[in-house]
């Protein structure tokens, strides 16, 4: 089964979800998204930045983590300074692809009101963490802990889609999720709709937020196919039913 949709119409379902989350009080930031032309007729449908840059920083690292803020490569920017990345790629109105990434803040950014502000916290808690890291070197053998008060080590988590050719589908499942490193590829069964993308990150970031209404079952969803190979159902994936 084939997920027919039309650029515009997809453009207006992440739209709607910027336009929903903003009216709950729940974002820092959003960005319009907007539809790219690619080669062979094919388009993404993604947020409206200038330039859209991917590879320049390590995945998982606090470098990308700045790079996307500062740069506003997001869909969203959360009230606790994390990051939601939420694009597909058409071909035909046919959805061949996606980039779905939560990308948790690795400060905390309590009362910071905008997205500026996490830039000036981050670079706060990086002059303080230097000191006290400093300081360790320089008295190792103190009985002191090392006190990195509100910088946090949490991964990324990024659902790609792209269908690989056959004979590369085992080590590159069409669908997988990516965490803490660019080579880790867990198989997923499926591509995920909008729905179902957000109602994972709510239900197991975000268990406050009630995943009825508008915010999240009111989301767009649509059947998707099966693209697990056999050697993958052999192995740990993601497996849901709808």
């Amino acid at each position: 089964m084939k997920m027919i949709i039309r650029p515009e119409v997809m453009v207006g379902h992440l739209n709607k979800l910027c336009f929903e989350w903003d009216k709950a009080g729940l974002t820092l930031g959003s960005n319009r998204s907007c539809v790219r032309q690619m080669k062979g007729g094919k388009v993404l449908i993604s947020w409206d930045s200038e330039n859209i840059v991917f590879k320049d920083n390590e995945f998982s690292s606090l470098a990308e983590y700045i790079t996307l803020l500062s740069c506003s490569q997001y869909t969203l920017v959360l009230f606790d300074g994390s990051l939601l990345q939420l694009s597909y790629t058409l071909d035909r109105n046919e959805v061949i692809g996606h980039r779905l990434c939560w990308y948790p803040s690795p400060i905390d950014v309590s009362g910071v009101e905008d997205i500026d502000d996490i830039i000036m916290r981050l670079q706060t808690l990086l002059v303080e963490s230097c000191d006290v890291l400093e300081e360790h070197i320089t008295n190792p053998n103190a009985s002191y802990p090392i006190n990195l008060k509100g910088i946090f080590n949490r991964s990324p988590l990024r659902f790609d889609f792209s269908v690989m050719p056959d004979e590369q589908k085992d080590a590159h499942p069409d669908v997988h999720l990516h965490i803490s490193h660019e080579d880790c590829r867990i198989p997923v069964k499926t591509p995920l709709c909008i729905r179902m993308f957000m109602r994972f990150i709510v239900e197991n970031f975000y268990s406050n937020i009630p995943v009825e209404g508008v915010l999240v079952n009111g989301l767009p969803t649509w059947d998707n196919n099966e693209m697990l190979t056999q050697h993958h159902k052999g192995k740990i994936h993601f497996n849901y039913n709808r």
